[in-house]
């Protein structure tokens, strides 16, 4: 038999044995024991003959075997009037249950299958025992609310909810049984609504309410059950896809009583609007549909809205038909995703231009029509495409070596500015040279400057010549103490700063800026310089 130890309180019993082992070295006590044969004994019994025991009794006061007895053919021991400090009971092979007694509501409501010196110990009310107690030593017995029980049983739950069917249709519930091992009988009260296998699974069949009881040697315990309908829900309510290419489809969960592990049933309304498969819906053409997911009569929906297909094009600047800035991107929108759909392109006229991935590239002057296509659907757009054209920053330039060795032109072709494709060339070699717009002096003369690109030129003449300057006036006349300004113009106006200087600096002075000054009655000549050439004025102070 397996040892147990359940311990029951009420008023005024304290039922741990390590209270009497703590009371036991606290006061100095005889001990007295009576075995089932009603002989009382002094001093604490020995393992060897604890079947023989049926009660243990400590006091500091004397007994008689009036005080107590027992009863062999019912395995009843009776305490009657009994001054002790503390009672032990000793059990081998039984369990014990203690009875009340009305008087001094002294209630042990206990069992053990302690063997031998073990025992359980109670604490008695100060003033004794002063009525009479009994307590039963009986196989399989057990104290259970408020009552006796034969062969007691218990089971994990006293109530349950299940699902009729899928994800959390189950519930397994426990027993356990006090005294003798006994096998357990599970049995539902309709198995139309919840069966129960022979280890206490419960599985829900239809909604409704059952009972399962379990039942063991004549004990019953009984768990109310109440069994609800399935519940089949979707992640939306609601959604709106297109009729093909991108964004044509969506996926939906079901869930089954609170989970995803159940297979469900998918059906569309209308399969020529959309199409489900294991929740994913793939829209077919334009219109609306319902999305159904069922499971063993529990039902949800999803409204779909399938729209038609929509493309759109962007992009498409003006081109040239060859060279820099022949080419345009376009873009293609489909259902309102860019590049998510294979989408077809063409061109109205390839001898104007042609397409690829949405690239126009120009081939001659005109008007086209670019169309994309995509799912059955097309847009287009015109482009236009021009001439090309080559256009240099200038028509003429002059160079004045040595102040000036070369000139620089800018070249734009078709609108873009570079030498890219460009081929320069010089009319006279012997007057300048030029390589990628960059022109360098030889010798004095006129060269003409030509680029050329996508079959068009543009031309710009070039002069080499010697450096000059000149001074403006030439002579003057002015008063002792006013001025004159000296305006002067040279080439290269690029390089080169003009110097002002005085041959008598007592009759007229200049400054930097070619302001001449009277000093005194006299002539002055003055002289500028820049670039390596001279200019003179003569002036005279009155």
């Amino acid at each position: 038999m397996k040892k147990r130890a359940v311990i029951w309180s009420s008023f005024m019993v304290i039922m741990l044995f390590g209270v009497f082992t703590m009371f036991v070295k606290a006061q100095t006590t005889t001990t007295y024991y009576l075995n089932n044969r009603n002989e009382l004994f002094q001093g604490a019994p020995a393992n060897s003959n604890c079947s023989e025991i049926a009660a243990c009794i400590k006091t500091t006061t004397g007994i008689t075997g009036s005080n107590i007895s027992y009863n062999a053919s019912k395995d009843q021991v009776t305490v009657n009037g009994l001054n002790a400090k503390e009672l032990r009971i000793y059990a081998s092979k039984f369990y014990l249950a203690g009875s009340e007694s009305k008087a001094d509501k002294l209630v042990l409501n206990m069992r053990t299958d302690v063997d031998g010196a073990g025992g359980v110990a109670f604490l008695v009310p100060a003033n004794g025992l002063k009525c009479k107690y009994s307590w039963k030593l009986a196989s399989n017995m057990e104290y259970k609310n408020n009552r006796l029980m034969k062969n007691a049983l218990q089971i994990s739950a006293s109530s349950a909810t299940i699902y009729a069917a899928g994800t959390g249709n189950t519930t397994q519930l426990k027993a356990q049984t006090i005294g003798n091992s006994t096998q357990v009988v599970w049995k539902s009260s309709n198995t139309n609504i919840a069966t129960v296998s022979n280890t206490g699974l419960v599985t829900g069949k239809s909604k409704g309410q059952v009972q399962i009881t379990a039942t063991a040697n004549g004990t019953t315990c009984i768990c109310n059950v109440n069994v609800i309908a399935p519940r089949v829900t979707v992640s939306m309510s609601n959604a709106s896809i297109y009729a093909a290419g991108s964004r044509s489809s969506f996926t939906l969960t079901a869930t089954v009583n609170g989970t995803n592990k159940d297979a469900v049933t998918w059906s569309s309304s209308n399969t020529g609007v959309a199409r489900v498969t294991n929740g994913v819906v793939q829209g077919t053409g334009a219109g609306n549909a319902t999305i159904t997911a069922s499971f063993a009569g529990s039902k949800a929906t999803c409204s779909v809205n399938v729209m038609r297909q929509t493309i759109s094009m962007s992009g498409g600047n003006p081109i040239y038909a060859k060279g820099t800035g022949s080419s345009t991107q376009l873009t293609a929108t489909v259902n309102g995703t860019v590049g998510n759909d294979a989408v077809a392109w063409t061109s109205g006229n390839t001898n104007i231009a042609k397409v690829s991935g949405g690239k126009v590239t120009g081939v001659g002057a005109g008007t086209v029509t670019i169309t994309a296509t995509s799912n059955g659907v097309s847009t287009s757009k015109s482009i236009q495409v021009k001439e090309p054209t080559i256009k240099l920053d200038r028509e003429t330039a002059n160079i004045y070596p040595p102040a000036t060795k070369t000139v620089t032109f800018t070249v734009t072709v078709n609108g873009v500015q570079g030498n890219s494709g460009v081929t320069w060339r010089s009319g006279n070699t012997k007057v300048a040279t030029v390589s990628n717009g960059k022109v360098t002096a030889v010798g004095k003369g006129t060269a003409t400057i030509t680029a050329k690109a996508n079959g068009k030129l543009a031309k710009a003449k070039v002069t080499v010549k010697d450096p000059y300057a000149n001074v403006s006036p030439t002579s003057g006349t002015i008063k002792v103490g006013k001025t004159l300004q000296l305006t002067t113009n040279y080439a290269p106006a690029s390089t080169g700063t003009p110097s002002y200087s005085s041959s008598n600096k007592k009759v007229a002075t200049v400054d930097s800026k070619g302001v001449v000054k009277g000093v005194k009655a006299g002539t002055a000549t003055i002289t500028v310089k820049v670039n390596g050439v001279t200019a003179k004025a003569e002036i005279t102070v009155k």
